[in-house]
């Protein structure tokens, strides 16, 4: 038999084999020439520079690589073969999953002398689980009968996680034009939509279909907002539009730090997450205005029937301030405000109109102090204080938090 060249063979597989030595760096003796296909750096600069893998390591997954480089190092895994999942970063950027598969093999006198594996490319099979564990939150969101903005938050925030450094916002289309943010997972940024060239150039683009950018720096029609880009440190992005009914209604941006190639299958699940996430957003908008519309139903008949009650009671009620009173209680309670007055329009004796509050009601937790216009600073009375002068229109108010509204009542 034909004796077989193995490191032919093992330099032919789709995978990166490698020998590393046994410290804290996990520097490389050997190192297959794949190693350029699946990170973008040269079997000669992989060996050359020990700390290439460390730091090539994924910010999120670091501490728990390096961990378990040390208790390998430890003999904590004796001689069973031990995996790993992580990510890398490539020379161009891009987010590269692993599946390690390592064992440390023994010297001649059965010392711990090297650790041997193989490093395969997993990130489709890993981004189709992206996949599905999104989908599935975005619709028990929805199953949940969760806000709109709380479903943008929890999306948002789940999005970040399993991406890692990745900042994610959604940005809502305004009506007056342009583009401003709903939720972003990077606080404490600049807004940048204020400019109507940018706005309707980005509009003209998003509307086309996702924008993708390796790097910001190399793209002319970003020269109006590269400087803010800069300052939402933003180097490269990806732009995926939610669409209602064919329109596009917002924004998901996914935006690195650096550089990077963003590639095809992670696109592709971006897609298919802002897709589900516009059909999710826009049943929780619909359900969302159905609960107002009731909500403003039973409000409006509530007050038509407080309305009605004390129209009977003003009959029956010799003193109009005290059926006021009754009626302001009926239309408070109605409407869930904190208290319901009447303003009278009264002429001081020097000729000033001014408004008295002549009677309310509150429901004991609100209370507030007016001065009597028709005083002067010293406290006495300008006019005539018990009919509120005779002159002028009335006036009821009900107060909820900062809302308010008015009806014109005519004096008795």
């Amino acid at each position: 038999m034909a004796r077989f060249d193995f490191q032919e063979l093992v330099e032919r597989l789709p995978l990166v084999v490698y020998v590393d030595q046994l410290d804290d760096k996990s520097s490389p003796l050997y190192v297959s020439p794949q190693i350029a296909q699946l990170l973008g750096y040269s079997q000669e600069e992989w060996l050359a520079d020990p700390d290439l893998f460390t730091n090539s390591l994924h910010p999120d997954d670091r501490e728990r690589v390096l961990a378990d480089i040390v208790d390998r190092n430890a003999g904590l895994t004796g001689s069973m073969t031990m995996f790993l999942n992580y990510r890398l970063i490539a020379r161009d950027g891009r987010v590269i999953w692993i599946r390690d598969d390592e064992i440390v093999v023994a010297d001649a006198d059965g010392r711990p002398a090297a650790a041997q594996g193989y490093m395969q490319d997993v990130t489709a099979r890993q981004q189709d689980g992206i996949r599905l564990e999104l989908l599935v939150g975005i619709l028990s969101l929805a199953a949940d009968e969760t806000p709109p903005d709380e479903i943008v938050a929890a999306a948002a925030e789940s999005l970040a996680g399993l991406l890692g450094n990745v900042d994610v916002s959604y940005v809502e289309r305004r009506d007056q034009g342009g583009f401003s943010i709903r939720y972003t997972t990077d606080e404490g940024k600049p807004e940048f939509w204020d400019e109507v060239e940018w706005s309707a150039d980005y509009l003209e683009r998003i509307e086309q279909g996702p924008i993708v950018i390796e790097d910001v720096a190399q793209e002319a029609w970003l020269d109006p907002v590269r400087d803010r880009l800069i300052e939402r440190n933003v180097a490269s992005c990806v732009d995926v539009p939610l669409l209602r009914n064919g329109a596009v209604t917002g924004v998901l941006w996914f935006n690195s730090a650096r550089p990077r190639k963003w590639g095809e299958n992670e696109v592709s699940v971006l897609v298919d997450v802002a897709g589900q996430l516009a059909i999710v957003l826009a049943s929780a908008h619909a359900r969302e205005q159905r609960a107002l519309a009731e909500r403003d139903l039973r409000k409006r008949d509530a007050i038509l029937g407080a309305i009605s009650t004390s129209a009977e009671r003003f009959l029956a009620q010799p003193s109009f301030d005290d059926a006021v009173v009754e009626l302001m209680r009926e239309l408070g309670q109605a409407t869930g405000a904190s208290g319901a007055f009447v303003f009278e329009n009264v002429e001081r004796d020097d000729g000033v109109l001014c408004t008295v509050r002549r009677t309310g009601w509150t429901d004991g937790n609100w209370r507030t102090t007016l001065d009597d216009p028709r005083s002067d600073p010293s406290g006495r009375r300008r006019g005539d204080g018990n009919d509120g002068g005779g002159r002028g229109l009335g006036t009821a108010k009900a107060t909820l938090g900062n809302d308010a509204f008015t009806r014109g009542m005519s004096r008795p």
